[in-house]
């Protein structure tokens, strides 16, 4: 399985990083623009709620849980060790547990109260959103694999259109049973899209040292 790059691979993980700082910063001093998003974002949903939404989703949100999600994450990866595909494997393996500690580490820093008046109840800090986090870590694996496989191109395009799918009832899930702050949910997706670039960055470099020593050797 083979990872590409461009040359503007690493500005666009500084944009990515900026990115992800410029949300951090609105948070911790409560800027305003930052504040009226939440509000507008929350206020919308508070549209939506009746009994139906409120169980279907909480049973979403339990099914979706990150303890799930890594699991999920963790089968993968093992499954691909067992092919022989054990960089992958280790990339897999690395990017859930580095990213996992890092989030915590960033709740730990951010310490923001989750949104009053929750539908379901959820412990924690709110900044960023474990859910979101794994679940496009886990959207992005999948692609990764879906894309190596031998399924047709219609089949594929399912797959990856479910798997969005999924992805976006996660967020619904977490805004509408009000267990995090909009922000909140793009601070996560960004924070996943920064780790999978740095997974991807680094084994494309391992690969093509790979290749190297081969032809050297």
């Amino acid at each position: 399985m083979q990872f590409t790059t461009t040359k503007y691979h690493l500005w666009r993980l500084i944009g990515l990083i900026f990115g992800f700082g410029f949300i951090f910063y609105t948070v911790q001093f409560r800027l305003s623009w930052g504040q009226q998003l939440d509000h507008h974002v929350q206020s919308f949903f508070n549209t939506w709620q009746n009994p139906v939404w409120t169980t279907l989703l909480t049973y979403l949100a339990q099914l979706t849980s990150p303890i799930i999600l890594v699991t999920l994450m963790l089968g993968l990866a093992g499954y691909q060790f067992c092919r022989g595909q054990k960089p992958l494997a280790l990339g897999f393996v690395g990017l859930v547990t580095v990213g996992n500690l890092s989030l915590w580490l960033i709740k730990t820093i951010a310490k923001r109260p989750r949104p009053m008046l929750q539908l379901a109840p959820a412990s924690g800090y709110s900044f960023p959103s474990g859910h979101t986090f794994n679940g496009l870590l886990l959207l992005l694996i999948c692609w990764q694999l879906i894309r190596y496989c031998s399924f047709s191109a219609v089949t594929k395009h399912y797959l990856q259109f479910y798997s969005v799918l999924g992805l976006s009832l996660i967020i619904i899930s977490r805004l509408y049973l009000r267990n995090h702050f909009a922000s909140d949910i793009l601070a996560s997706l960004l924070l996943a899209i920064i780790f999978w670039e740095i997974m991807t960055d680094c084994l494309f470099k391992f690969e093509k040292s790979t290749r190297f020593t081969r032809v050297e050797g």
